[in-house]
């Protein structure tokens, strides 16, 4: 709709223009992609940025999305493809968003991580990795934090999301094999896994309320919330603290550096460098609960300066990670 742009521009004149520090955002999933450079071009006195949905909707969905990519579960293939297309269109005019949850997603760490035993911290402190290195403004949905993870309904009751009861009952009306399969998908994809109560602390409904919530609180509360995560330095919470500051204290590189996927082929393993004058870190992230491994030929590792396990395996630049590894290190 061409008004659409008639309006944004009369917008930005008549209310943005007029602040000294205003930043603007638009939920853009319904525009096509050609069209985005219209909406947050820097010449265009529009908006700053766009959220997009494309890397959000890569995970657990059985659909053909791009010629160049499946939409499924662990495709990092594709996720690069998309990290890429969304930065070689923006870097040069305009500014990116990234994301891994928001109140119509399940959780991050249960939909791109690993939110099962000992790789539930890993997974999620790998994530944030991601989110906090790249170059674009990055979006922390609460809860994500801390690790909240997916909640798992197994009754069509417990659910308060109307799109999964419309469609739940849809499904019925066909059969009710139908409609189990598709209660069973929706614990892995359900808006209502990232819509339970914020984990405060372990008191009654997880310090949130003290009235009984609209909908279940996820029972592991009692582990997973901000007061246990606070006290504790190994901490999800913590790990994303020090990468927020990290970000913040070496803005120069970490937001603003020159930004290159490397090892692009690499099944399961997402590599790339920041880059600012004379200075280039490398971000190396194991997507899977495997080792893995990578030949880095072209680079020589320097100090590593943030890591969610206690060790590196660098041998003659073959660089082993163990499952869900996050690193980041000085490279020349």
């Amino acid at each position: 709709n061409k008004n659409v742009h008639v309006y944004l521009k009369e917008m930005h004149e008549q209310v943005f223009s007029n602040y000294e520090n205003v930043y603007t955002v638009g939920e853009g999933g319904a525009i096509p992609f050609e069209n985005i450079l219209d909406y947050v071009h820097e010449n265009n006195e529009e908006l700053n940025t766009l959220y997009h949905d494309e890397l959000i909707n890569i995970w657990g969905r059985n659909k053909l999305a791009d010629k160049k990519y499946e939409v499924g579960k662990n495709n990092i293939i594709g996720f690069k493809i998309i990290i890429n297309k969304w930065h070689n269109t923006l870097n040069e005019h305009a500014w990116n968003t990234v994301f891994l949850g928001n109140h119509d997603q399940s959780r991050a760490v249960s939909k791109f991580g690993n939110d099962s035993g000992f790789f539930f911290n890993v997974s999620a402190k790998m994530l944030f990795t991601f989110l906090l290195t790249q170059k674009a403004t990055p979006y922390i949905y609460n809860g994500d934090e801390i690790g909240m993870s997916n909640i798992r309904f197994t009754q069509i009751e417990q659910y308060d999301d109307i799109q999964t009861k419309n469609r739940y009952y849809l499904a019925l009306k066909e059969s009710q094999q139908k409609a189990d399969e598709y209660l069973l998908e929706q614990q892995e994809l359900s808006r209502d896994n990232a819509r339970t109560p914020m984990q405060w602390n372990s008191n009654t409904n997880a310090g949130f309320s003290s009235f009984t919530p609209w909908i279940s609180l996820n029972q592991n509360y009692k582990t997973i919330n901000v007061e246990n995560q606070t006290k504790d330095n190994d901490s999800i919470l913590s790990f994303v603290k020090n990468l927020i500051q990290l970000r913040k204290t070496k803005k120069e590189i970490f937001v603003y550096g020159e930004f290159e996927m490397i090892e692009q082929e690499h099944p399961s393993i997402l590599a790339y460098t920041r880059k600012q004058n004379n200075k280039q870190i490398l971000v190396l992230l194991n997507f899977t609960k495997n080792n893995s491994s990578v030949y880095l030929k072209s680079f020589l590792l320097g100090k590593i300066i943030c890591n969610n396990y206690d060790n590196l395996i660098d041998e003659n630049r073959i660089i082993s990670l163990l499952p869900y590894q996050a690193v980041i290190v000085e490279t020349n």
